[in-house]
């Protein structure tokens, strides 16, 4: 049951999985509850109208619904890979990844970027350390600098 599948629905929702659990039990445990009690249910899930009368389920589907799971691309969305059972024990990890969606997504540093990056930010950890260790001796305060006198 692609749609009650409570994984997806608790990922979409932000809940737990066990609240979406709790939240199908009881929903159901209501349904017959009152059906058993004798009132009749019309329950609108947006994608398909289900209806109670006299204990009897009947139950239609959207035709918008309909039409797109009978589109011949549905099928390919929910596949999760097209590839055949016995090149899929042959292709390796690596080459999974780099046909994935995924890698595409995201996409890499250029490497020299990165290292001259790491350059500098070293660079100015060692002077940030100098000039802690210059603070902390004082050096700065015995030396005297004389600035030039500006002329008018």
């Amino acid at each position: 049951m692609n749609f009650c599948n409570t994984g997806p629905i608790a990922a979409q929702c932000y809940l737990g999985k066990d609240v979406v659990q709790s939240i199908h039990y009881f929903l159901i445990k209501a349904i017959q509850d009152l059906t058993r009690l004798g009132h009749d249910l019309h329950i609108d899930f947006g994608f398909i109208k289900i209806s109670v009368l006299n204990k009897y389920l009947k139950y239609k589907y959207e035709q918008s619904f309909i039409n797109k799971l009978n589109q011949t691309d549905y099928e390919l969305k929910m596949r999760k890979s097209d590839m055949a059972t016995s090149q899929h024990w042959r292709t390796t990890q690596e080459e999974k990844w780099s046909k994935s969606t995924l890698n595409h997504l995201l996409t890499r540093p250029n490497p020299n970027q990165v290292q001259d990056n790491y350059e500098k930010s070293m660079a100015l950890k060692i002077m940030s350390l100098d000039l802690n260790t210059a603070e902390q001796t004082n050096y700065n305060q015995n030396q005297k600098v004389k600035l030039p006198t500006l002329n008018k």
